[in-house]
């Protein structure tokens, strides 16, 4: 174990490489300090090594701060996000539409080839952003093969104010994809995710924002089994699966015995098959 990390951390890039290869995107803010700075394995990929860096506030009424990631191997930014003192509330100019123009400059500069193979997700902007927000949050969705990889992808704040980039996270897995061809065309998925989960007519109790709570006809999915959650199917087979993506085993059924009836124990026997 010892010569495999010795082999790992071989060839990093030392504190100081790593806080230069931060300071080309972001500048720690005005009065702050290294507080830490610490190499360790990434979550996502134990083969991988991060320098966790925070610079904080000399000022102990001063919360400003600056945190950031950076791959000890390559010098990429993988995440940072700062924070300073503000001005009181008002309304603030910068739109949607003009902050991810902003954050889409800074990722072409910063992931060109990565922007590249991402879609931006409309949702993350709505409704939008209240005038009295300080920060705008935006999103962009890796697509590998035309299919989405929700869990890989771009998040970016913008401040409306001073127009800074105020935090970005990048996650990007390098293992294989599955490709695709050969999976159930939308219309048979659909089929297959109903047969296991049809829709059923149900009474849903609703809470409303003013605390008062009434019931609602709803049709949802509905697995007559029991099972757990059954929210996703296997792309190729249509079989229902956990939240693992492992298969969800059929419950036990009951077993019905046709040939007891008159018999002095039919209910006793009836009971042992449930």
């Amino acid at each position: 174990e010892e010569e495999e990390e010795v082999s790992q951390t071989a060839n990093l890039l030392t504190q100081e490489k790593a806080i230069a290869a931060l300071q080309k995107w972001v500048q720690p803010p005005n009065g702050t300090v290294l507080r830490s700075a610490n190499l360790a394995r990434d979550w996502q990929d134990p083969n991988s090594r991060i320098w966790n860096l925070q610079w904080a506030s000399t000022k102990s009424d001063d919360y400003s701060y600056l945190f950031a990631e950076v791959n000890a191997r390559t010098g990429e930014i993988i995440s940072f996000g700062f924070d300073y003192p503000r001005t009181g509330k008002k309304d603030y100019s910068l739109d949607s539409k003009t902050a991810r123009q902003i954050a889409e400059n800074f990722l072409k500069q910063i992931q060109p080839q990565r922007f590249a193979q991402v879609a931006f997700e409309p949702q993350s902007e709505i409704p939008p952003t209240p005038a009295d927000l300080p920060s705008c949050y935006l999103q962009w969705t890796r697509m590998v093969n035309g299919v989405k990889c929700p869990s890989n992808g771009f998040n970016v704040s913008i401040d409306r104010d001073t127009e800074q980039v105020l935090s970005f996270n990048m996650s990007w897995t390098d293992q294989k994809f599955p490709a695709p061809a050969g999976v159930l065309g939308i219309n048979k998925a659909e089929a297959a995710f109903l047969s296991e989960t049809p829709l059923t007519l149900i009474y849903r109790q609703i809470y409303n924002q003013d605390g008062t709570q009434n019931y609602k006809l709803l049709y949802t999915p509905w697995d007559p089994e029991q099972r757990t959650a059954i929210n996703i199917i296997d792309a190729f087979t249509g079989a229902a699966l956990d939240w693992q993506g492992n298969p969800l085993a059929k419950q036990p059924q009951a077993y019905t015995f046709d040939d007891i009836k008159g018999h002095y124990a039919e209910k006793e026997i009836s009971l042992i098959g449930k």
